[in-house]
């Protein structure tokens, strides 16, 4: 393991059902960081305002920042898991939006993008995993056919802040792409 004076971040990103929360889950138990992936955030508001609502953003944002920020300036080790559609307005922003704290406290900031075809990710929807951990009465596989048409869920060449700290993943198991994400990164 690489020696470090700050604090680690790994930003795991890619469409719904993917696999982010697992392969976080697998990294997290590999590595001793905290997993904050994004249902933990959207079914705590979910619970209050309907999702994509105004005041869902008024929350869900905000309240994922203030839990980022706090494990950067307390030296944290943090997994977090995003959906991201690349070509609307804002995501770009996002990610170096909730990277800036882990650089502020002098940390470390790599990106693992995790791939899948559609048809493997309705698969991965309907995991045990996955409802135990998540609210999914809407994830149906319409609802995930939909999305598809939401814009772009992957990165293009040069969208990621520093290429040399981005790993594209295809469709691996998660042990095994955690397991790349830590050799690779040397977490």
């Amino acid at each position: 393991m690489t020696e470090r004076t700050g604090p680690t971040l790994v930003f795991i990103f890619g469409p719904a059902a993917v696999g982010k929360m697992t392969v976080g889950q697998r990294l997290a138990e590999m590595t001793g960081f905290k997993l904050l992936y994004n249902h933990l955030v959207v079914d705590l508001v979910t619970e209050f305002f309907p999702f994509g609502s105004e005041p869902f953003h008024a929350l869900a944002r905000p309240i994922t920042a203030q839990l980022i920020e706090a494990c950067a300036s307390n030296g944290l080790g943090l997994i977090i898991t995003h959906g991201l559609v690349f070509d609307a307005p804002g995501s770009l922003r996002l990610i170096h939006a909730w990277s800036e704290p882990y650089r502020q406290a002098g940390g470390e900031i790599f990106y693992a993008e995790l791939a899948a075809p559609l048809e493997v990710r309705l698969e991965r929807n309907a995991t045990e995993n996955r409802a135990r951990h998540k609210k999914i009465d809407w994830a149906t596989a319409e609802r995930l056919r939909d999305m598809e048409k939401w814009g772009r869920w992957h990165s293009i060449q040069g969208e990621i802040p520093d290429p040399a700290r981005h790993l594209v993943i295809g469709d691996l198991s998660a042990d095994a792409a955690a397991l790349m994400i830590k050799e690779r990164f040397e977490l």
